[in-house]
């Protein structure tokens, strides 16, 4: 699959996913989705669009796909679960540490973020 088929399909995927879930508080209606299904079978090659999107909409089902995809358990403190702004920004973090985005790139990430996290 070519970076744009990829990316193409990567998109709709999500905008589907986003649109039928996004208000849904069950997390099983969420991660059961084809979207979700479809973007985490995609594996690594979706990890950054995903951190991208999760600056620009933090969304706990974002942080379940990269969760899917990477094996990763964050280290959240107990009183910051369920705290979408943390939790994202530890998985924009993750992504740093881990080589997937770089330090320009972090930096506006976590700036967007904070942006709307506000």
């Amino acid at each position: 699959m070519t970076d744009s088929v990829q990316d193409a399909a990567f998109r709709a995927s999500l905008a589907l996913w986003k649109r039928d879930t996004t208000f849904y508080s069950d997390p099983s209606r969420i991660v059961d989705h084809p979207g979700f299904r479809a973007i985490t079978a995609m594996g690594n090659a979706s990890i950054v669009p995903l951190l991208e999107e999760l600056a620009e909409f933090p969304w706990i089902g974002i942080c379940a796909a990269l969760q899917v995809i990477s094996g990763a358990i964050l280290d959240i403190a107990e009183k910051d679960y369920g705290k979408i702004p943390v939790i994202a920004e530890a998985w924009l973090r993750w992504g740093y540490d881990n080589g997937y985005i770089l330090p320009l790139q972090f930096e506006r990430l976590a700036a967007t973020l904070e942006e709307n996290t506000k």
